[in-house]
């Protein structure tokens, strides 16, 4: 374990332009301590052992606009902790323009719903590269790209709030059994699948954003007569592409254009 302790100014630096490889085949535990912090403007790489890099206190490790958490092939688990040891809640923030792309491992959450160890902002994406284990259920992203050339499903019954829905590659089934909002716009690029399969109840995907959101198709979307949606954005959606839907749309507010 490396620890990193507390002098002024950021004690781990990763400016823009630079990149720290955490690469190694055994695994190796980054550790910011309390009363330090981490600012990361930069590309960090984490890939082929169950690295980690934790944060003590509540947003000391911090990951601006532009910077990069790639996490690469053979990685495993929470690369922010599970909440024990080393590792804390609300420790990690992920501002707007920064990145989280993660090929392998679980969830970057780490801490049982509602707790976390990180925190999407807006403006700040989560993109899938691989066959990662997704958590969606109960938990809070800003941008969700799905990047993935294989499938993987969605499922889970507690409420979800994602801002754009992006299915860039591979067939995503949003098979979620539970309500959830989307803030922002819902794309499926040219090539790609999205498909909503509830295996039980009429959940709805609440398309509940404050500003205009774009509803766009190039790829295949399909749904069952059981996943719904509703319309409850007052500044409207747009439809970019043709849309049909199997199951129920609500209007609540808000036009279709």
């Amino acid at each position: 374990q490396l620890t990193i302790s507390g002098r002024s100014g950021p004690d781990l630096d990763v400016p823009v332009n630079t990149t720290l490889n955490v690469t190694g085949s055994a695994a190796l535990t980054v550790s910011i301590a309390t009363g330090a912090t981490g600012l990361v403007g930069g590309t960090i790489n984490v890939a082929n052992a169950a690295h980690r890099l934790t944060s003590t206190d509540g947003g000391s490790l911090v990951f601006v606009g532009g910077s990069k958490l790639l996490i690469g092939t053979a990685f495993s688990g929470n690369v922010f902790g599970n909440g024990s040891g080393t590792s804390f809640a609300n420790s990690v923030v992920m501002q707007n323009g920064s990145l989280l792309a993660q090929a392998s491992g679980s969830n970057p959450f780490g801490i049982a719903v509602p707790n976390s160890t990180v925190l999407f902002q807006a403006g700040s994406r989560y993109r899938v590269d691989g066959n990662v284990v997704i958590a969606l259920s109960g938990r809070t992203y800003a941008d969700f790209e799905y990047n993935y050339s294989g499938s993987l499903n969605l499922t889970g019954s507690t409420a979800y709030n994602i801002d754009s829905l992006i299915v860039s590659k591979g067939t995503l089934n949003f098979n979620m059994t539970g309500n959830g909002t989307i803030h922002g716009d819902v794309l499926v690029r040219s090539g790609a699948t999205l498909n909503m399969n509830p295996a039980s109840g009429t959940p709805v995907a609440m398309l509940g954003g404050a500003l205009l959101q774009h509803l766009d198709v190039a790829g295949t979307f399909t749904n069952t007569a059981a996943a719904g949606f509703s319309v409850n954005n007052p500044s409207g959606i747009l439809l970019r592409s043709n849309f049909t839907t199997s199951g129920a749309v609500q209007f609540v507010q808000g036009p279709v254009i």
